[in-house]
């Protein structure tokens, strides 16, 4: 079991264990972006930690990143239909 993985069980087996922590991962599905994933006490809240205005709320946490992931689809597609580059995360940026 990967170290991600441990956290989310410990977070679904005992959520109040989260709440007013927090915890960042890598996620290959958000290409490269870092996630900041926490219980406020009631919603599972993640965003990017580099774009924060970009966030998903939901009851658990599989389901708050499966959120985002949607959120972020539609992110880039919105770049995309205005001309735009999606954004690119900085470390990714430097390594290109």
């Amino acid at each position: 079991m990967t170290k991600r993985e441990k956290l989310l069980t410990q977070a679904i087996l005992n959520p109040a264990s989260f709440i007013f922590s927090e915890f960042q991962m890598k996620d290959e599905r958000f290409d490269g972006f870092t996630l900041n994933l926490y219980f406020d006490g009631e919603h599972w809240l993640v965003h990017f930690v580099e774009m924060p205005e970009i966030s998903a709320f939901s009851a658990t946490p599989e389901m708050a990143v499966q959120e985002l992931q949607t959120v972020w689809e539609m992110v880039k597609a919105d770049y995309l239909e205005n001309g735009e580059s999606v954004p690119v995360a900085p470390r990714v940026r430097k390594a290109a």
